[in-house]
C-alpha cells in the first residue's frame, strides 16, 4: 500500500479545505510535504502523486490545480529511465503449453486461490480488481467492464475473456463465495506461494496478466494490430510505453488450446 490510512485522511482533509480563495502553491506544497513525510523511494512517490491526484479529483473541481499535482519532472524522468533499464535486462518468460493446461485445470476448483489464478489469466485483470468484485458483464456483448480502474479516472475499461462467458461467470461466482470465507490479510501471500508452486518460481500474479495479453494477441488479434497497440487496448493502459513491459513474454506453441478445451 503506497498511501497509508492516515496520509489519505490528511489529503482528503486538505482537499475539502480547498476553495476559490485558496493559494494553489500552498496547497501543492502541503501535498508534497504529506507525501514525502516518510521519505519514500522515487518510484513510490510517483505512484503516491497519482493516488493524491485521484483523491483530489473527488473533492476539487479546479482542473488547473489537479493537473499540477505531480512530482518534480526530474523524479519522473529518473523513474522512467530506471524502468527502461529494468525492462531491457529482463529475461524472456517462455509460456509453455503445459502451464496453460495447468491453469485451465483449475476451472471450478474448490480452492479459492486456484480459481483466482484461473480468473487472473483468463481476464488479464489485477488481483485487486478480481478480489474487489469490480468486474461487471456488459449485456448483449462479449465484453466485461471494470470501474474504477487503477490510474484511470472516470473511464470504463472494456475487456474480453479468453474462455466462454458462462465459464468465466461460474468461476467468478464461486470465487466470490469462497473469498468471503478467506483471511483477506493473507490472501495475496498465499496466492503468490501457490502460483509459484503450481506454475513455477518465475511466475507471480502479474505474470498472469502478461500471459493473458500475449495469448490474446496471438489468437484473438483479428484486426492485426501491432503488439504494443493491441496490448495497450485490451489492458486499458493510458500510456503506450506501459505495454512494452510485456515484450519479454513468449508463447512456445502455436495451438489455441483454450479454444480446443471448449471452456
Amino acid at each position: 500500500m503506497t498511501i497509508s490510512k492516515k496520509t489519505k485522511e490528511e489529503l482528503i482533509k486538505l482537499a475539502k479545505s480547498y476553495n476559490s480563495d485558496s493559494d494553489k502553491k500552498e496547497i501543492l506544497d502541503k501535498i508534497e510535504e504529506i507525501l514525502l513525510k516518510d521519505k519514500p523511494k522515487k518510484r513510490t512517490l510517483t505512484i503516491r502523486y497519482s493516488e493524491a491526484k485521484k483523491l483530489f479529483r473527488e473533492f476539487v473541481k479546479d482542473e488547473n490545480l489537479i493537473q499540477k499535482i505531480k512530482p518534480d519532472p526530474k523524479v519522473t524522468t529518473e523513474v522512467f529511465e530506471e524502468n527502461e533499464k529494468i525492462r531491457n535486462t529482463k529475461t524472456i518468460l517462455e509460456i509453455k503449453k503445459e502451464t496453460i493446461e495447468k491453469i485451465l485445470s483449475f476451472n471450478m476448483s474448490n480452492d479459492v486461490h486456484k480459481i483466482a489464478i484461473f480468473l487472473l489469466f483468463t481476464s488479464g485483470r489485477r488481483t485487486s480488481e478480481i478480489s474487489g468484485f469490480l468486474i461487471r458483464q456488459k449485456p448483449k456483448t462479449k465484453y466485461y467492464t471494470i470501474k474504477p480502474l487503477k490510474r484511470t479516472d472516470d473511464v470504463d475499461c472494456n475487456f474480453h475473456v479468453l474462455v466462454k462467458k458462462t465459464t468465466f461467470n461460474r468461476n467468478l461466482s464461486k470465487f466470490k463465495k469462497y473469498y468471503d470465507m478467506t483471511n483477506k490479510n493473507t490472501f495475496q501471500r498465499t496466492l503468490l506461494r501457490k502460483i509459484k508452486k503450481h506454475l513455477g518460481k518465475e511466475y507471480h500474479p502479474h505474470s498472469l496478466r502478461g500471459m493473458y495479453a500475449i495469448y490474446s494477441f496471438t489468437h484473438m488479434n483479428k484486426k492485426k494490430l501491432n503488439m504494443n497497440g493491441y496490448i495497450q487496448k485490451i489492458l486499458c493502459q493510458q500510456a503506450i510505453t506501459s505495454s512494452l513491459s510485456y515484450n519479454n513474454y513468449k508463447i512456445d506453441f502455436d495451438e489455441d488450446i483454450i479454444k480446443k478445451s471448449n471452456l
